[in-house]
C-alpha cells in the first residue's frame, strides 16, 4: 500500500546516515534518514529502535512513500545490561529527540512534519510509547517536538512489566505511580491528538516473555501492587487475560487497546503469524493508520 492507500508503488530512495541528533553526558547520539527521491510532501515516520538495534526498516517503508527517520540508539548499553537494570524512564527522554530532530528538519527532506507516525516494537516499543503519548520531557533535546503525531504503532510491547527495566515496583512491592508504568497506562497522564490513530501489534512467534498470574488472581500477587493507580486487575480479567495463567505479549496489548478505547482513541489490534520483528503485516499497519488524506 502506498502513502495515499493505493497499490503499492517501489520508489527510489536515498538515505543520509549517521546525522547527530544529540550530544549529551553519555555520547553522541545519531540517526539516519531514508527518504523517496522525488517531491513530496511526504508523511514522515520516525522509527525508534529496539534494544539490540540491528538493521533497518527504512527502506521498505520509504519506498512505499514516506521520508523515515531511524534512531540508532537512545539508551547507553549499561542501562540494558546491568544488574539490577536502572529505571529507564529517564533515558527514555531521549527518544523524543529523534522525533524533534526529525520534525525540525523533515522540510529538508520533503516531509510533512505535521503527519508524524512513531513506531518501535520490543524496548523501542516501550520508548516510542513513552513518546507517543506525550509523556516524555524533550526539554533537553536541541528542538522541542512541534507536532503531536497523527499515528502511533507500538509492536510485541510489554506495558505492564518488562522485567525489572521499566518498572521496578514490581519487585519490591512499593509502586511509585508517577514514576512507573503506570503512566503508560493511564489516560489522565496522556498528551496525544485529538485525531491519534493507534496500531497495536502482537507476533504468534515472540520469544519467550511471559509473567504468571493465577486465575484468578491471588490478592497478594505481584499483579495487586499495580493496582495503586490504574484497576489493572479487573480489565484484564475483561479481557481473559488470566485464563492461560500467564500474561504475555498479546495481553499487555489488550490492556493498552482498552484504555486507548476508553478515551475515543482509534486503535487497531493485530496479532500476525510472525517472529519478534518487523514485517510486512506491520509494514501494512503503519499505512493502514496514517490519516485519510495523508
Amino acid at each position: 500500500m502506498s502513502a495515499d492507500g493505493g497499490d503499492a508503488v517501489e520508489l527510489e530512495t536515498v538515505e543520509e546516515n549517521d546525522l547527530v541528533y544529540l550530544e549529551d553526558d553519555e555520547g553522541t547520539w545519531t540517526l539516519d534518514v531514508t527518504a523517496p527521491d522525488s517531491d513530496g510532501p511526504w508523511p514522515l515516520i520516525v522509527v525508534i529502535p529496539p534494544q539490540f538495534p540491528s538493521g533497518t526498516v527504512a527502506p521498505r517503508l520509504a519506498e512505499r512513500g514516506a521520508v523515515v527517520v531511524q534512531g540508532s540508539a537512545w539508551a547507553p548499553e549499561a542501562a540494558w545490561t546491568s544488574d539490577p537494570n536502572p529505571h529507564l524512564y529517564g533515558v527514555m527522554d531521549r527518544a523524543a529527540c529523534i522525533v524533534s530532530w526529525a520534525q525540525a528538519h523533515a522540510g529538508d527532506y520533503g516531509a510533512d512534519p505535521e503527519v508524524t507516525t512513531i513506531i518501535g516494537y520490543s524496548g523501542g516499543a516501550m520508548a516510542a510509547t513513552w513518546v507517543g503519548l506525550g509523556l516524555a520531557d524533550d526539554t533537553g533535546c536541541d528542538e522541542p517536538i512541534a507536532h503531536l503525531p497523527v499515528a502511533l504503532v507500538p509492536g510485541e510491547s510489554q506495558f505492564l512489566f518488562h522485567h525489572q527495566r521499566w518498572d521496578p515496583a514490581f519487585e519490591s512491592g512499593d509502586p511509585e505511580p508517577t514514576a512507573t508504568l503506570d503512566c503508560l497506562l493511564n489516560p489522565e497522564r496522556w498528551n496525544v491528538s485529538p485525531d491519534l490513530r493507534v496500531g497495536l501489534w502482537s507476533a504468534t512467534n515472540p520469544i519467550a516473555e511471559t509473567r504468571p498470574i493465577a486465575n484468578p488472581p491471588a490478592a497478594d500477587s505481584w499483579i495487586w501492587l499495580r493496582d495503586a493507580a490504574t484497576p489493572v486487575v479487573d480489565d484484564l480479567a475483561a479481557v481473559g487475560a488470566f485464563d492461560d495463567e500467564a500474561i504475555t505479549w498479546h495481553d499487555n496489548a489488550l490492556l493498552m487497546e482498552q484504555r486507548l478505547q476508553s478515551v475515543g482513541i482509534d486503535v487497531r489490534n493485530d496479532v500476525y503469524d510472525i517472529g519478534h520483528a518487523y514485517a510486512t503485516p506491520v509494514y501494512d499497519l503503519i499505512f493502514a493508520v496514517q490519516p485519510d488524506d495523508g
